[in-house]
């Protein structure tokens, strides 16, 4: 009887322990796939309020007086600043790059620019002309969500930076991360080139040699060929 008994429990058991397993694992994926949910709504409700920013920063800079009061100091910089985009020089062996465990010690790649842009769909037809006439030019062009990073992006967007020649700044929305990114540009005597896609209110003539203001997809292509061969290709 008592053999008898042990059998009965172990075949509950046998049968029990999978169920059990089954209950667990599908209640895993039922709390997954509700993270995954939060996290897709969280995502979409980001991507919407900054729409609203990027509309609402293009209302700010809608004409030439307004644009100058935004993007005062970058404009000053850009004018002072007598860095060529040839130049090549060592960067300093700074104690925020040691932070960030980055060697500065870096050859800079002549063919290289890297391009500081957010990384929101809005703006990703704009990266992919600059992209599409700097590699007709003859560069490579890239920007800091192109290579699968594991581990520190700051890091991975640091090093491109030091490595590349010219950097490429698209500050239309005042995104906060490339504002950080060219800040540092600047400290390090990276030469920039900044874009700015404008209302029409804005005269293109608000622009030097390091700013370029576009109105359309097409003319930032034509514009940004133009200074490339003029400013880069031709000085070489």
């Amino acid at each position: 009887m008592e053999i008898e008994i042990n059998q009965i429990l172990s075949s509950l058991i046998s049968i029990m322990v999978p169920i059990a397993i089954l209950i667990a694992s599908f209640a895993y994926i039922m709390s997954v796939r509700s993270k995954l949910k939060q996290s897709n709504e969280i995502d979409k409700y980001r991507n919407e309020i900054e729409k609203k920013v990027y509309q609402l920063q293009e209302e700010l800079i809608s004409n030439r007086d307004r644009f100058e009061q935004v993007n005062h100091l970058l404009l000053e910089y850009q004018k002072s600043n007598t860095t060529t985009f040839q130049e090549v020089s060592k960067v300093q062996d700074l104690k925020f790059f040691k932070n960030l465990d980055i060697d500065t010690d870096i050859i800079v790649n002549k063919k290289l620019i890297f391009v500081l842009t957010p990384f929101n769909e809005k703006y990703n037809k704009t990266y992919e002309i600059i992209k599409k006439t700097c590699n007709k030019a003859g560069f490579d062009c890239r920007r800091g969500d192109e290579e699968r990073v594991s581990g520190h992006i700051l890091r991975h967007i640091m090093n491109e930076i030091l490595r590349a020649r010219i950097v490429i700044a698209n500050i239309s929305g005042r995104n906060p991360n490339v504002m950080y990114e060219l800040g540092i540009c600047q400290a390090i005597g990276k030469p920039v080139l900044l874009i700015s896609e404008s209302g029409y209110d804005i005269p293109f003539d608000i622009s030097v040699s390091r700013i370029l203001i576009y109105q359309s997809r097409l003319h930032l292509s034509r514009e940004l060929r133009d200074w490339i061969t003029h400013t880069v290709i031709d000085n070489e």
